[in-house]
Formats: C-alpha cells, structure tokens, sequence
C-alpha cells in the first residue's frame, strides 16, 4: 500500500495502489479513500503551466517509445519543452502563448 507501507491482496483492478484498511491515525477512513483525496488535491495544486508541461513531456515520450523519434530528437524536444515552461513560469509568455508553443512540438 502506498499509504500505510503493508502488503495487500489485490482483488479488483489492475494498478490499485491502495489497501481496504484504516488508514493510520484514522477512525473511520480508508487508505484508499485517503489515497484517492491525496491525489486529487495533487491535481489541483499544480498550475496550468505543469499541467501543459507534463502533458506535452508524456506525448514525446509516447513518440519516442514506439520509436517515431529518435533520441536525440526527444532530447531536443524536451529541451525545447523545458524551455518553454521556464519562460511561462517567469511570465515572459502568457497562457495562450504557452499552449501554441507547446502544440508546436
């Protein structure tokens, strides 16, 4: 379990990260329903700017994988990706400009 760190049996699913049982320094809430809030707050705490980021790094990853780039192209993508999320977190580019930026590659 990611939460309380013990081994569980899985019974559903494919990727549970999560087990059935009371969360430590709980009463009455799950490790998974601690879990499942966890993530979700994670979710909403990053800006726009990592959401985009994160987004465009996982595409090239992607093409990268099934090979449609090498690795040289997806460093310098990624360099470029990099680039462009430091520039819209100093605020030289707005929202718009970001996300064209990012589409571009």
């Amino acid at each position: 379990c990611h939460n309380c760190r013990k081994f569980f049996l899985l019974q559903n699913g494919y990727d549970v990260r999560y087990c059935t049982r009371i969360t430590p320094g709980e009463t009455k809430r799950t490790c998974r329903q601690v879990g499942a809030h966890n993530k979700q707050a994670d979710r909403d705490s990053k800006t726009l700017v990592q959401i985009e980021y994160e987004n465009t790094y996982n595409r090239l990853k992607k093409r990268k994988a099934r090979g449609k780039i090498s690795t040289d192209e997806w460093n310098a993508l990624v360099a470029r990706a990099q680039e462009i999320r430091e520039q819209a977190q100093r605020g030289f580019l707005s929202d718009f400009e970001m996300k064209k930026a990012f589409d571009k590659i």
